[in-house]
């Protein structure tokens, strides 16, 4: 498994140093336009002093800049500025760049080495941790990618100082899903929650730590996720079809917080789980500050006939049948279908 490290005011290029010790001391930093003016400065600063220079690439900041032809950006860019496959990557950034520098270094020369720096509450908990790379197409969302684990994932809770509350809020829905699959976390973030909202950095660090933790548990035992990882996908064919009809306006977060609200109430009129169970998971989603969007299912229909998990045909859930236990589920269209219609 790869080095995972967090913390405050961390000295990023002492922790890259010694793991990148194999590799030419070159490496090629994707960021965004917001994350470059905050943090480029410091991080290859800090690479520097242990004598690996710094090739950088800014990209523009969205999911809608996540496709091939950035991808293909990326690729030119590493080429002009001789970067060889004993060169490593860096990700500096959110959920977008880590996943765009991941494929990248999947694919580039067929591979070459990367780390990931997560600047974001939602990089942190998610994206950053298990191997997932990838992009997306017209059809859908993270259609293409591969699974490439990183030498390391860095985790400067400090650089949540300059985040913007809604970008806070758009983590914290993931946070709740890991609560979801733990009894326990659950209890502990209810206990939590209003210091987390704000964003009381104590807190936060032991909350980010036991979120990393659940995940990376998971994704140890079933990294391609063939079984047990589909558990991870709580309130994602909903979520990820909502971003996606949306034009990802809607951000990750907010989509996966209304998925777990609408797919718990889907469960529930599958007799999956009971009342009581489907109003403990939306009172809480919405103590956490979320409200569910009001799709279009019709839209919502298409995205997730083409979503990645369906098998058969059928689309998976993963249902919640009470707080620590979920069951995956491939369901039938024509139920989906009857479900819909009370909306």
């Amino acid at each position: 498994m790869y080095k995972i490290a967090i913390g405050k005011n961390l000295d990023i290029g002492n922790i890259v140093a010694p793991i990148a010790a194999n590799l030419t001391k070159r490496c090629f930093l994707v960021t965004n336009s917001k994350v470059a003016p905050l943090y480029l400065k410091k991080v290859a600063g800090s690479l520097k002093k242990r004598g690996i220079s710094v090739v950088s690439e800014i990209l523009p900041d969205g999911e809608k800049y996540k496709n091939l032809n950035f991808v293909k950006r990326l690729y030119g860019s590493a080429v002009r500025n001789s970067i060889t496959r004993k060169c490593f990557a860096v990700a500096l950034g959110g959920g977008v760049i880590g996943d765009l520098t991941g494929f990248f270094a999947a694919t580039f020369m067929r591979g070459i080495e990367f780390v990931q720096i997560p600047t974001t509450l939602l990089a942190m908990v998610d994206a950053s941790i298990g191997g997932k790379t990838g992009v997306d197409i017209p059809e859908g969302k993270n259609l293409v990618g591969a699974f490439k684990n990183p030498l390391a994932v860095i985790e400067d809770v400090s650089f949540l100082k300059t985040l913007p509350p809604r970008e806070m809020k758009n983590g914290l829905a993931e946070i709740v899903k890991y609560a979801f699959l733990d009894r326990k976390f659950f209890g502990i973030l209810a206990s939590k929650l209003d210091r987390v909202k704000r964003g009381d950095e104590g807190d936060l660090t032991g909350i980010i730590l036991r979120s990393v933790q659940i995940k990376t548990e998971v994704v140890r035992k079933d990294f391609r996720e063939a079984g047990l990882r589909r558990i991870l996908n709580l309130g994602h064919t909903i979520g990820h079809a909502i971003e996606a009809a949306s034009g990802y306006r809607i951000r990750h977060g907010e989509a996966v917080a209304s998925g777990i609200v609408y797919e718990t109430d889907f469960g529930n009129f599958l007799g999956i789980c009971s009342d009581s169970v489907r109003k403990t998971v939306i009172e809480f989603v919405r103590e956490a500050g979320f409200r569910p969007v009001e799709p279009d299912w019709g839209k919502i229909a298409g995205f997730i006939k083409t979503d990645k998990k369906v098998i058969d045909r059928k689309p998976v859930f993963v249902f919640i049948e009470r707080i620590g236990t979920v069951k995956i589920r491939e369901v039938f269209w024509r139920d989906f279908e009857k479900w819909v219609k009370k909306h």
